[in-house]
């Protein structure tokens, strides 16, 4: 630290996020699988919906 200027010299001033890989397309590549996972995880719950629906008609038939 250069305390001439009163401010660190620019040789040891590190910049906030420079721990933070850089974005590279792998880390583009991820991200879209992950959103691709994601819905179709969400779409999934419309088939579970039906199943649930079948069982109840099952059910009442059954009860009848």
């Amino acid at each position: 630290m250069s305390f001439k200027q009163g401010r660190p010299d620019r040789n040891t001033t590190h910049h906030p996020t420079a721990h933070y890989p850089k974005r590279t397309n792998r880390n583009h590549s991820t991200k879209r699988l992950e959103l691709a996972i994601e819905s179709i995880i969400l779409a999934s719950r419309w088939l579970l919906v039906v199943f649930y629906l079948g069982l109840g008609v099952a059910l009442a038939i059954y009860a009848l």
